[in-house]
């Protein structure tokens, strides 16, 4: 049986769906398939001794964000093809993506499976100890074999197999450990299968799970559980052990595992040191360490610590057991049934200055060796920070506590690494450049959340960001992915790419893929990167890794195009020392966490400090807030006011206050010592602000405000003698004649720009306007009038066109509205220059009206309204005649216009009354159409079909036989014009005449030159 694959084809970038498993090739990473074991796979209680790969770099890969797909979250990933296409939705039955064609031999592989037959190997070797007496780690088998090929010869598999000594006796030699649970059965795909027919039957069908065809989350059809492979060992011995994974009888569909990250390990111990900081130290009298020895399982037999302080002084300045620090326990065992052990060791104040002392402990790391922990004593340096006792504050007012440090206090800073060097990487596929950065003073440390702040690409510059990766590697070699193929975008070379103070921190929570982790769209917000980003690797991956040492920036292209700039980058680390404050209450404070904040407390209250170092080491202070509540004059009020002065009054709080005015808001304020105070040279109808405080020498009092107008001059008496409204609308006739009367005459007027001492004004609109009269005292008084009139004149005019060409059956009706009322219509018709009269007019033809409209106070309005009528319905028509007397071949094709919308066709024939346009097969005749529009409108006309006057007349002559069977008889016709037709008889002549007839029937067909036929 020949089995065909698809291979595919990347063109585009694939936009991930959510749950859609992440793959990195080793092929397209600095991570090599050595790498991949070392830094992804190894966990706890192993050493490995030698890796050895062989296969295909692109089918192993590091794989992340696996739980929709296998139930794994990240790891390595080996495969018979190429580990990228994982990633692709299960779009198609079956994979092929890489194969060289070649036949590999693994004897174990092969005896798993009962098959030598052996394509696309993917196999790691790996020598390692273990630290304790079993190894494990965990994986899921995923294939595109399935479900097609189970039962079949196509038994795609991969196994696990170790070497070394066996706790029960003799030695594994190649056992393999990736075994059906349960069962000594090696996992594969006619181990663990659905069922598929009478012949194939499921087996451990309740471990396979299908990928639905469509699914987004991976490529494979299928994939199992996920299984533990597990071996008894003895601890501190060397191993070997065997992950192969192979095509089997061919090299097509493609088969894979997934390896979980850290599983590979034992049941090791693991030490945490817990200090207040991160530098292994603990300070006198302040917070103390945490040791805390425990596994992952617990112990089925008591694990003895083996606790022992070592007091070589050639370690250093060695602390005093129970004079310099708390006593380590007797008998420090991790007990049966338990996984861990902890206690706590604390720092004794002794008021010496001894500077930085050592406590080396010596623990049971293992079966196999001894570890040390290094636990550093220091002084308490905890600074004292200055503050007062109390201050004082003003009510609604802010200010600062003062609180400081010491003078001769210098916190350490954060340490920063730089690399300013320029490297040029070329536009090549595959270039690539290492920057390097030597970090010092961190000798005994490994990294950790806490000790790195950030790791910062300063500058770089290129035209396809998305064409380059950036690593960091660490000084013991740890490869961890910054960024790789992001910075996405359009026609991405038409624009420079850059990365400016791109910062990597531990903190934060912006992903630098933007959601993709395939190939991440640039931030149209943010096309520099500049801020905080997480990182693509997983920040665990880089914890424990050595500090002290060199650390590169690896920069890849990994596509042909454009070559790119690196102008700086630098790495920092948190500094080991810092104070933290907290004060209390947390009402009316600027912080809570900062040295010395602002408060702006609503009444008197104390304020509490808190401040400890990195250490634990703390202490406190307070300080009261004293608030110096406001004073406020009594009252305040308008005393006396005239026509041009305002006398204010205020109530005193107390004997002997001096006070402060401001007049209008305006600077300056002015020292009063009394309770009052006049505005004077007012004028009418003024008004005045003041606002009056008490004086004080401390804070800045509430002040009250008042407002105070002096009086108004005294209007007189307006009235209209005359007025007169506008007679139509948009006229201006309008006029109006005022006159006053009071105690301040003589008195003026004015409307707009014009003045005088009649009060007449003419020339007006209709409106609502205003005239200002002003006395003798210049006292203005605005007077409001209103001259009305009519609306303008408008005519709702409804049409009713003709129907008909020719016909008077037209309309106008109109409605008036606006004017003075009792309108007269006068109509003069264009046509003819007929008139009319009335607002309604009917029986109108064709033509443009002209319409005048007059109200009672003979103020017009004119209209023209135009009369409308169809064209003429006009018929014309394409008419066949009948060629053969007879015959039914006419037609008669009509061709309508003029009228209005749709024809309906009436026609009266020789045979009858036919509703359709056309008329077809017809005989010779007379032809009555009427045609209809959509108003009824009708017009008729009469057509003829002609034909030939005389058909084609064929005579004939002939002549019996005389006897029986003989041959002399004959037939000949007669036929106008014989030589313009065609003659054919049954017997297939086709002469006027035929002889040597015997007895029989005869027929004969004419046809003339237009086809017309005798029978």
């Amino acid at each position: 049986m020949k089995r065909y694959a698809v291979s595919y084809i990347l063109l585009f970038f694939i936009i991930p769906l959510f749950g859609q498993i992440q793959v990195k090739p080793s092929d397209d990473t600095n991570f090599t398939p050595i790498d991949l074991i070392n830094n992804i796979f190894l966990g706890e209680g192993v050493q490995i001794l030698n890796i050895k790969y062989e296969g295909d770099s692109k089918s192993v890969g590091y794989f992340s964000n696996g739980i929709g797909a296998v139930n794994i979250d990240r790891g390595i990933i080996m495969t018979t093809g190429e580990s990228s296409v994982a990633s692709l939705p299960n779009n198609s039955g079956g994979t092929q993506t890489v194969s060289s064609g070649q036949k590999y031999f693994d004897q174990e592989l092969s005896d798993a499976i009962n098959s030598s037959q052996l394509y696309d190997i993917c196999k790691f070797e790996i020598t390692f100890i273990p630290f304790s007496d079993s190894i494990r780690f965990n994986y899921v088998f995923a294939s595109e074999e399935y479900p097609e090929f189970i039962c079949s010869q196509y038994n795609d598999a991969f196994g696990f197999f170790i070497s070394g000594a066996n706790p029960a006796g003799g030695d594994y030699a190649g056992k393999n450990i990736a075994l059906v649970p349960g069962t000594s059965e090696p996992v594969s795909i006619n181990n663990v299968h659905p069922y598929k027919d009478a012949g194939c039957q499921a087996k451990n069908e309740e471990y396979y799970n299908t990928n639905p065809f469509g699914s987004p989350t991976m490529t494979y059809d299928a994939y199992l559980d996920v299984f533990s492979a597990a071996a008894k060992v003895v601890p501190c011995t060397e191993y070997k052990i065997k992950l192969v994974i192979a095509d089997v009888v061919d090299d097509v569909y493609d088969s894979a595992v997934f390896l979980e990250a850290k599983s590979f390990s034992t049941n090791a111990l693991k030490v945490a040191l817990n200090t207040p900081s991160y530098d292994a130290t603990i300070s006198e009298g302040c917070s103390s360490a945490e040791l805390v020895f425990g596994f992952d399982q617990i112990v089925d037999s008591d694990y003895d610590l083996e606790l022992r302080l070592i007091t070589d002084t050639n370690l250093g300045n060695i602390a005093t057991e129970n004079i310099d620090f708390s006593p380590i326990p007797v008998d420090a065992k991790i007990l049966k049934g338990n996984s861990s052990f902890s206690f706590d060791m604390q720092a004794y104040i002794d008021n010496i200055d001894e500077g930085q002392e050592l406590i080396a402990l010596e623990y049971r790391k293992n079966v196999c060796s001894l570890d040390t922990l290094f636990l550093h004593i220091i002084d308490n340096n905890l600074a004292t920070i200055n503050l007062e006792d109390s201050t004082l504050i003003c009510q609604d007012d802010t200010v600062n506590v003062g609180a400081t440090l010491p003078d001769d206090f210098v916190a350490p800073p954060d340490e920063y690494y730089y690399n300013h060097n320029k490297y040029i990487i070329s536009g090549d596929a595959n270039s690539q450049i290492s920057s390097n950065i030597k970090v010092s003073g961190f000798s005994d440390q490994i990294l950790s959340s806490g000790i790195l702040k950030e790791i910062c690409i300063d500058t770089f510059v290129t035209r396809v960001l998305s064409d380059y990766d950036f690593y960091i590697v660490t000084p013991d070699n740890r490869y961890f992915e910054l960024s790789t193929d992001n910075g996405f975008k359009v026609n991405s070379s038409v624009d420079i790419d850059s990365m400016l103070n791109t910062c990597f921190k531990p903190q934060a929570t912006v992903n630098i893929n933007n959601g993709n982790p395939i190939v991440g769209n640039y931030f149209p917000q943010n096309p520099t990167y500049t801020g905080d980003f997480m990182p693509e690797g997983n920040w665990d991956d880089l914890w424990g890794a050595q500090i002290e040492g060199n650390w590169q920036l690896l920069v890849v292209n990994d596509e042909q195009g454009w070559a790119g700039q690196l102008d700086s980058w630098h790495i920092a680390f948190n500094s080991n020392y810092k104070l933290s404050y907290n004060w209390s209450p947390n009402l009316d404070i600027s912080c809570i966490d900062c040295l010395s904040p602002d408060i702006f407390p609503d009444k008197s209250r104390y304020y509490y400090v808190d401040y400890q170092d990195t250490y634990g080491c703390s202490s406190k202070d307070s300080i009261y807030a004293k608030m110096i509540e406001y004073e406020v004059v009594g009252f305040l009020t308008c005393d006396s006011i005239s026509v041009d002065y305002i006398k204010f009054k205020w109530g005193a709080n107390k004997q002997g206050e001096t006070y402060e005015i401001k007049i209008n808001g305006k600077d300056p304020w002015i020292e009063v010592n009394d309770t009052f105070y006049e505005v004077s040279g007012l004028g009418f109808d003024q008004s005045v602000q003041i606002e009056v405080r008490i004086k004080s020498d401390i804070c800045i009092n509430s002040s009250l405000t008042a407002n105070c107008t002096t009086y108004p001059c005294p209007p007189p008496d307006i009235q209209i003698s005359s007025i007169k409204n506008v007679t139509c609308a948009g006229d201006k006739n309008g006029f109006i004649q005022l006159v006053a009367a009071g105690t301040k005459p003589p008195y003026s007027f004015r409307y707009k720009n014009s003045f005088n001492n009649t009060g007449y004004f003419d020339n007006l609109g209709k409106g609502i306007d205003t005239i200002y009269v002003t006395d003798s005292d210049s006292c203005t008084i605005p007077f409001i009038f209103e001259i009305s009139g009519p609306d303008p004149i408008t005519n709702n005019i409804d049409v009713e066109s003709i129907d008909c060409h020719g016909a008077n059956n037209g309309s106008i009706t109109v409605l008036t509205t606006g004017g003075n009322g009792g309108f007269q219509y006068f109509w003069e018709r264009q046509s003819d220059g007929a008139t009319f009269q009335g607002s309604s007019l009917t029986g109108l033809g064709k033509s443009q009206y002209l319409l005048t409209v007059t109200d009672s106070e003979n103020c017009e309005v004119f209209d023209t309204v135009t009369i409308d009528e169809p064209d003429e319905i006009n018929i014309s028509a394409s008419i066949e005649d009948v060629e053969c007397k007879g015959y039914s071949t006419g037609a008669i094709f009509p061709t309508v216009t003029g009228g209005v919308g749709e024809y309906n066709y009436n026609w009266n024939t020789p045979t009858g009354d036919i509703l359709t346009k056309d008329i077809v097969n017809a005989i010779a005749g007379t032809y009555y159409l009427t045609i209809t529009d959509q108003n009824n409108c009708t017009k008729d006309t009469v057509f003829y079909i002609l034909e030939p006057d005389n058909g084609l007349n064929v005579d004939i002559a002939s002549k019996d036989t005389l006897c029986f069977n003989e041959k002399d008889a004959w037939i000949s016709l007669k036929i106008p014009e014989s030589k313009n037709y065609q003659i054919i008889w049954n017997t297939g002549q086709i002469s006027d005449s035929i002889y040597n007839l015997t007895p029989g029937r005869y027929s004969v067909t004419v046809t003339d030159s237009i086809g017309c036929q005798s029978i």
